[in-house]
């Protein structure tokens, strides 16, 4: 079963994400109208799993592919002490870097009209460092996997730069600090595009 899933491409692997995302999207847009009912979980799952055809495949997969590559899966999960040497790695620290920067302003200097951005910032931050740990994670025998996780991650870097051009239009005394990280991120995209490239210079 482990073989099947290291001979899937990036598009089918982009297929999955896609999947994926709708999942997270459509939660969080049904949570509003469920969250203060007594099975607010259960009805919210149940419309998220009808949405589901090859993601739960792909979870079981995965799930039983990083068990024989680093252990129980259930266990948990820290970066090994070597971390500096996994792929991405100079990435990972780059995105830390920025998410505390981006975190630190929003702290100090969003007003209420940006509040909101602010936290959808911190968030898509967030979900950008567990995709680059993802790809750090990731064997080294799936150059496309890597490959449709680097177009994922240079996606959410794309939202973030297009929330901090609207930070600017809105708050334009933060107009210095978003473009830095603006500039930033654009450097993060190209190491992305990097790696992207290296891993498809493995596939057959």
């Amino acid at each position: 079963m482990a073989d099947d899933i290291k001979k899937w491409d990036e598009f089918k692997w982009e297929s999955i994400f896609r999947e994926e995302d709708q999942c997270i999207n459509t939660y969080m847009q049904e949570l509003p109208r469920y969250i203060d009912l007594p099975d607010e979980e259960e009805i919210l799952f149940n419309r998220v799993r009808k949405m589901q055809k090859n993601l739960p495949e792909a979870n079981l997969l995965y799930d039983r592919l990083y068990e024989c590559q680093f252990g129980d899966p259930d266990e948990d999960s820290y970066l090994p002490e070597d971390w500096k040497s996994l792929q991405g790695a100079e990435i990972y620290r780059r995105i830390l870097e920025f998410a505390y920067a981006w975190t630190k302003t929003y702290v100090a200097s969003f007003d209420p009209e940006t509040m909101n951005l602010g936290v959808r910032g911190a968030c898509l931050y967030a979900i950008l460092v567990s995709r680059i740990i993802g790809v750090m994670e990731m064997p080294s025998d799936m150059p496309h996997l890597v490959v449709a996780s680097c177009k994922r991650m240079n996606a959410t870097i794309n939202d973030i730069i297009g929330l901090a051009n609207e930070v600017t239009r809105l708050q334009p005394d933060l107009a210095a600090k978003m473009n830095e990280q603006s500039c930033k991120l654009l450097l993060a995209r190209e190491k992305i595009l990097r790696l992207m490239e290296e891993n498809r210079k493995k596939i057959v």
